[in-house]
């Protein structure tokens, strides 16, 4: 398996499972009734949950916290497949594989953190099981980048860089962003983040609730 393969298995096991909810407040006012139509309507104030598979549905009254049980063991998958690879890959070629996937990792602990953060505050009559769902994932995203932090971290070569979240999903999310299509307009983007002074270790860039709106936005139209 090449480089490119390889990272390519790692990061699919970051978004397989995956849950998500697309706030209907984040539609820009001159889009409104654009997506009165019912074609959009079930992505808005609404759970929707890709599963091991890649499958996407939306999450009713299903039970959903076994299928974010099984990422644990994926990210630990992952953990042992990046272990593997350090010791038999050049140093240059291992660091530029783990800085990748690093990028995804942060992108994911503070994805869903905000989301289950504001999960209560956006949808209503969300069962305790999905409420867990999204509690368990954000630990486990939480939980896998300390793991990561404390086996494979050992310099200071990975430094802090803030994320602009819509070209990051553009670009390097190929899970998410194949479900999703674009409705917000292309010259509307985020500005970039003040960088922040480098660190001994890589830290996880601090992103605000606009940039997740907006990235939850941008990314929700394209479901295969």
């Amino acid at each position: 398996m090449g480089l490119e393969e390889l990272f390519e298995e790692l990061q699919m096991k970051l978004y397989k499972p995956f849950i998500f909810y697309i706030p209907s407040s984040v539609i820009p006012e001159e889009k409104n009734f654009e997506f009165q139509d019912a074609t959009y309507a079930v992505y808005f104030n609404n759970v929707i949950l890709i599963d091991s598979k890649g499958f996407d549905k939306e999450l009713k009254a299903e039970p959903s916290y076994y299928e974010m049980m099984t990422k644990k063991a994926s990210l630990d998958k992952n953990l042992f497949k990046l272990l593997e690879k350090k010791e038999v890959l050049k140093v240059n070629q291992f660091e530029f594989l783990l800085e990748k996937y690093l990028e995804h990792l942060n992108f994911c602990v503070y994805v869903s953190e905000w989301l289950s953060t504001n999960l209560v505050n956006h949808i209503t009559c969300c069962s305790e099981e999905t409420k867990n769902t999204f509690k368990l994932q954000s630990n486990t995203f939480a939980n896998h980048f300390s793991d990561v932090k404390s086996k494979l971290l050992t310099t200071d070569r990975f430094e802090n860089k803030p994320i602009d979240v819509l070209k990051f999903v553009q670009n390097k999310v190929p899970v998410v962003n194949n479900t999703l299509k674009t409705i917000i307009p292309e010259d509307q983007e985020l500005k970039p983040e003040k960088e922040v002074k480098k660190r001994s270790k890589k830290q996880m860039p601090s992103l605000v609730d606009e940039q997740v709106e907006d990235f939850l936005l941008r990314t929700v139209f394209n479901m295969d």
